[in-house]
């Protein structure tokens, strides 16, 4: 069985990429740029949770309507 949770290679590059930014920031001192990276990434990461629970709730309201169940009397 393949493992869908491994991460795609532009993934793992991407992710690379921005520890070795961040790395760079803090090495250099650069403390005001590197907070406003973290604070941008802390921004992109709570986006990608709210994409993530609308993407849940509508798959498990399809699938409640397509079974025919009430998915919040459960």
């Amino acid at each position: 069985m393949e493992n869908n949770l491994k991460p795609r290679m532009e993934h793992q590059l991407t992710h690379h990429a921005q520890d070795q930014y961040l790395k760079k920031l803090h090495q250099s001192k650069s403390y005001d740029e590197l907070l406003q990276a973290a604070l941008l990434l802390n921004q992109l990461h709570y986006m990608e949770r709210i994409k993530v629970d609308w993407a849940i709730r509508e798959a498990s309201n399809n699938l409640a309507e397509l079974c025919g169940y009430d998915r919040d009397s459960c």
